[in-house]
C-alpha cells in the first residue's frame, strides 16, 4: 500500500468519508447490505486507487495505523515455507500434509489469500506456539489471526487435510502491522515417506462408520507430525493415501510414492512440474 495515497484527502473529503461510514454501518445492522464494514475495506471501494492523489490534507489519522492493511507476496523474504512447495498457474500451492509457512510480525491480524480451491480444505494455525485452530479455507481471503495484542507474534499456517480431497493454491499475505519475516529455521529436520498412516487418514473422526475425508483426516495429529514435535524436530511429510512404495493399495504399480515424490506438488494428469529441489 502506498501511504502518500492516503496523506493526500483533503479535510472535506474525510468528514464526507466519515459521514457515509456512519450511516453505512447503521443501516448494516438493521438491513444487512453488506459484508464490507470496516473502515479501510469501505474506504477502498468510495475511493478506488488514484482517484484523491491531487488533493493535499492527510488522511493518515482515519485510517491509523492499527486500520492499516499491507499486501506481502507469499515468498521467501516475507515467509519461511515448511515442507516442499510449488508454483503453478495458480499459485503457491502446498500439497503435501504438514507442508505451509511461518512468519514473525508486529501487529494485530494476518490474512492470506487463496486463489484456486478444487474442494474442500483445511488448514492449522498457531500462533505464539499455541494450540492449533483449524480452519477450513475459502477463495479470496482468510483470516488467519486476528484481535491480537499489538506486539511481537509468530503465526505458522500448516495443511491439515489430505490435498487428494482438495488441493489450495495461494496468493499473497496481508498484515495489520510491521512487515512479515521469516522465521529461523530448527535445527532438527525429519523427513517421512508414506500413506494414509502418515497422512492421518481419518484420525479425528468420532463415528467409526464414517467414511475418511478432508473433514475428519487432521495430519497435526498424525505419527510423524506427533513425534516430530516430541523430538524438537520439523517434519517434511511426503504421504499419500493408498500409494506404496512398490505396489498401491489399488493394485497398481504407478504413481507409487517414490514416482510422486520427486515433486513439490504432485502433477494431475493434465500438468507437468518441475522435481523438488532436494538442496532446499
Amino acid at each position: 500500500m502506498n501511504l502518500p495515497y492516503y496523506q493526500n484527502l483533503m479535510e472535506k473529503h474525510q468528514e464526507e468519508f466519515e459521514t457515509y461510514f456512519e450511516e453505512l454501518v447503521s443501516y448494516n445492522e438493521k438491513v444487512n447490505l453488506t459484508n464490507i464494514v470496516e473502515k479501510y475495506d469501505v474506504f477502498h471501494g468510495v475511493y478506488p486507487e488514484g482517484t484523491v492523489s491531487d488533493h493535499s490534507a492527510v488522511y493518515v489519522d482515519l485510517l491509523d495505523r492499527d486500520s492499516i492493511y499491507e499486501d506481502y507476496s507469499l515468498t521467501d523474504d516475507n515467509v519461511r515455507f515448511i515442507g516442499r512447495n510449488d508454483i503453478n498457474s495458480y499459485g503457491r500451492a502446498l500439497y503435501w500434509p504438514g507442508t505451509g509457512f511461518e512468519f514473525n510480525f508486529k501487529g494485530t491480524s494476518a490474512d492470506v489469500y487463496v486463489n484456486h480451491l478444487t474442494k474442500a480444505a483445511y488448514f492449522n494455525v498457531i500462533i505464539d506456539n499455541g494450540a492449533p485452530n483449524r480452519i477450513q479455507l475459502a477463495t479470496g481471503w482468510n483470516s488467519i489471526a486476528k484481535d491480537l495484542t499489538d506486539a511481537e507474534h509468530t503465526v505458522k499456517f500448516i495443511r491439515s487435510s489430505e490435498s487428494v480431497d482438495g488441493r489450495a493454491y495461494f496468493g499473497d499475505i496481508r498484515i495489520k502491522g510491521d512487515a512479515p519475516s521469516p522465521t529461523l529455521a530448527p535445527t532438527r529436520k525429519i523427513e517421512f515417506y508414506g500413506d494414509s498412516f502418515t497422512v492421518g487418514y481419518g484420525n479425528i473422526e468420532t463415528n467409526m462408520s464414517a467414511t475418511k475425508s478432508a473433514v475428519n483426516t487432521d495430519n497435526y495429529y498424525s505419527y510423524a507430525n506427533v513425534a516430530s514435535r516430541q523430538l524438537g524436530a520439523e517434519s517434511s511429510i511426503i504421504a499419500h493415501s493408498g500409494r506404496g512404495i512398490a505396489i498401491n493399495y489399488s493394485g497398481s504399480t504407478t504413481k507409487t510414492i517414490p514416482d510422486i515424490s520427486v515433486y513439490g506438488d504432485v502433477p494431475t494428469d493434465t500438468d507437468t512440474y518441475e522435481e523438488w529441489d532436494n538442496i532446499k
